[in-house]
């Protein structure tokens, strides 16, 4: 018994040593290990700085750096950190720096107006991302030196485009001679002062060069010395630094990218995708060709390979109308993600909510895999195509089709005004074909009665053949009597009910009439003279006469006696009833011959 509490009293002992042995371990690995790394604030320190920091603390492998245009962060500053500081460096760090402004960012242009100085505008165009900019003089009588009177752009325009402002040189700036400095030494924006202070027009050329710094002037194209007239023009060529002749990084690793871009001044960032032929963190692409010599500074992009993903072999059989469920459970299985599509599908086959369709084959494991179910068989709900137009019952159609309804549409119209016109109704369907009457108007058909005899037969209204008719008369030269002159509604399909206007003829209008006694009774019209028989005849025995026609004449007779009455071109008319439209014409005696 003794024996037995020995020995766990010696194990309890054991147990208590190891604990204070891993305590003291652990407090001594501490004391003696180096101190931690802490990231600190890097947005203050330029990136040669930075690299230098990184150096220091034996970390230079854990440093990447990326690249991103910036319209507040200065060029080469930065703008990102992927890591806190005050936080411990324990795996690689991403500082993203600026490209400086966008070049292909859209601006709107400032604008120009009547009293906008040249120096004004080129601070304007310098703060807002505008690196490439000429400045040409004009003489001009309207406006002082130094006022910007056009530019060669306006509204919204990419800061990449050449600029170029016309500059008003004063009125006698021909009169005014410039002599040439040498530019030598000095930089694009000090030449540009220059240029605008004596209204010189200055085009600048860019090359790159070993021996000149970037920003410097490499060549003038006037000498320095010699004298221009202020409202001449120059060009000065401006260094981009040294160039640097790209290589191919085919077979390189990201390391071996990273430092060359670092030693030759290019500014480089990454970019990663999965590749079947490149091997993990070997590069697939660059994207400036290798040979091409560029300017310092200039930015590559460079793909990383992340090696061949790893794929899941998804079954072109076997899958179809299985259950959800048990689909969401293979895929699963295959480490993909599953898809659902808003849509299901019509199938005779297979039951409704089991699996209609799906991606197959390799599919790289953590993709999508999109699939859809069966939602059965077609079910015709006659209602649903009732009342339709044409055209919407067939959209209706295609979008069923979409879902593999295989259906078809016929339609026919049928005169029905109890429906609603032109709309869909009685629908019926056969397997996968559908049938719709189209509801049209009922109409009959209205002849065209003119000329024809009445359909009233002398009534003034009548209705025959579905036909409301509203008979009128009037006298026709033209109609016989009864027969139709005229119809206001013109022939054809019209509705029933449909109320028609017949003017119908009453043939010609009767003519009055008026009497014409025998001459020798005209005797108590005669008067002294012919105008006053004349004017007796008119007011008497021939005032209902509309055609008659008075002539003066010499005679035997005595002056204003009648020599003759002539009827309808008949000189011996017989006395009686005439139309009072006949012509007539008298002759009165003017003048007694013997």
């Amino acid at each position: 018994m003794k024996s037995f509490f020995q020995n766990k009293a010696n194990i309890l002992l054991s147990l208590v040593l190891i604990v204070i042995l891993g305590i003291a371990g652990f407090l001594l690995f501490n004391y003696l290990s180096p101190e931690n790394v802490k990231a600190i604030d890097y947005s203050q320190l330029a990136k040669s700085e930075i690299e230098e920091w990184f150096k220091e603390k034996d970390l230079s492998e854990a440093l990447d750096f990326e690249y991103e245009y910036s319209d507040e962060i200065a060029y080469d500053k930065v703008i990102y950190q992927s890591i806190k500081e005050g936080d411990e460096i324990f795996e690689q760090i991403t500082i993203v720096l600026s490209k400086g402004m966008d070049p292909e960012k859209e601006v709107e242009f400032i604008e120009i107006s009547q009293d906008l100085d040249v120096d004004e505008a080129l601070k304007w165009l310098k703060e807002n991302g505008f690196n490439d900019v000429s400045v040409e003089y004009v003489l001009s009588k309207e406006y002082p030196k130094g006022i910007v009177l056009d530019a060669n752009v306006n509204g919204l325009v990419k800061r990449s485009k050449p600029i170029i402002l016309t500059v008003s040189a004063g009125e006698d700036a021909d009169s005014v001679v410039i002599e040439v400095p040498d530019f030598k030494n000095m930089t694009k924006n000090e030449v540009s002062a220059w240029a605008s202070k004596n209204a010189i027009t200055v085009k600048f050329a860019y090359e790159m060069s070993d021996t000149v710094a970037s920003d410097k002037v490499i060549a003038q194209s006037v000498e320095a010395g010699r004298s221009i007239k202020a409202s001449q023009s120059l060009t000065v060529t401006i260094s981009q630094g040294k160039g640097v002749t790209m290589i191919s990084f085919n077979g390189k690793t990201k390391t071996y990218v990273s430092d060359w871009c670092r030693t030759s001044g290019i500014a480089v960032s990454f970019s990663e995708e999965y590749s079947d032929t490149i091997d993990s963190g070997y590069v697939i692409s660059q994207s400036i060709a290798s040979g091409k010599k560029v300017p310092v500074s200039t930015s590559l992009k460079v793909v990383i390979s992340k090696g061949e993903q790893e794929k899941a072999d998804v079954p072109t059989s076997g899958i179809l109308g299985i259950s959800e469920a048990d689909f969401l459970r293979k895929a699963k299985e295959w480490k993909l993600n599953p898809v659902k599509s808003a849509t299901t599908y019509f199938s005779t086959t297979l039951k409704a909510g089991t699996i209609y369709s799906y991606d197959d084959g390799l599919i790289p494991v953590g993709s999508d895999i999109n699939y859809a179910l069966s939602c059965g068989p077609f079910n015709f709900d006659q209602n649903e195509f009732n009342g339709k137009k044409k055209s919407t019952a067939m959209s209706l159609v295609d979008k069923y089709n979409e879902r593999n309804a295989h259906l078809t549409i016929s339609f026919s119209e049928v005169p029905n005004n109890s429906e609603t016109l032109n709309r869909t109704f009685g629908c019926e369907i056969s397997g996968t074909a559908i049938s719709c009457k189209i509801a049209v108007e009922e109409t009959v058909d209205l002849i065209n009665h003119v000329g024809k005899n009445s359909p009233c037969n002398g009534a003034t209204a009548c209705e025959v053949d579905g036909i409301s008719y509203a008979i009128t008369t009037q006298y026709s030269d033209k109609y016989a009597e009864g027969l139709v002159i005229s119809q206001d509604v013109a022939a054809g399909k019209v509705k029933p009910g449909t109320k028609v206007k017949l003017v119908v003829s009453l043939g010609p209008e009767p003519v009055a009439t008026s009497y014409i006694m025998d001459i020798g009774d005209y005797e108590s019209y005669h008067r002294s003279d012919a105008d006053s028989t004349i004017a007796a005849l008119k007011a008497g025995p021939f005032a209902s006469f509309t055609n008659v026609r008075y002539q003066k004449s010499s005679s035997r007779y005595g002056v204003g006696v009648i020599i003759s009455i002539s009827v309808d071109g008949d000189g011996s008319y017989s006395p009686g009833y005439y139309p009072i439209n006949v012509p007539i014409v008298i002759t009165v005696c003017s003048e007694q011959t013997n």
